[in-house]
């Protein structure tokens, strides 16, 4: 499970997510597994693929409800890869974040 989405992985190094196959995902496997990525071992491709992880399973997003924002946290992988995956929130703007702060009366 990752957020609260079901994930398995097979022999020949493909990612079942919710029931979707995803074929040649060792790039991205690696993305989803390692605390800090080799980025010598991650193309272009791999980030579109983990991209389209994160938001089938909206594990980057807050509760893992799609109408939230994306968390925010100091992680090295957070910063260094999903900040510039996704650098707006589902609401379309990084202003849309802030404002979830303030204190509405």
């Amino acid at each position: 499970m990752i957020g609260n989405s079901a994930l398995t992985l097979d022999d020949e190094i493909d990612i079942t997510v919710n029931g979707q196959l995803l074929k040649d995902t060792k790039g991205p496997w690696e993305i989803l597994t390692r605390k800090k990525v080799n980025r010598d071992r991650i193309i272009t491709n791999d980030l579109k693929a983990y991209r389209h992880i994160l938001e089938m399973i909206n594990t980057q997003l807050e509760n893992n409800e799609p109408s939230n924002n994306i968390k925010t946290t100091r992680r090295v992988k957070y910063k260094a890869v999903i900040t510039k995956l996704l650098p707006a929130t589902k609401r379309g703007s990084v202003e849309a974040a802030l404002k979830q702060y303030w204190v509405t009366y």
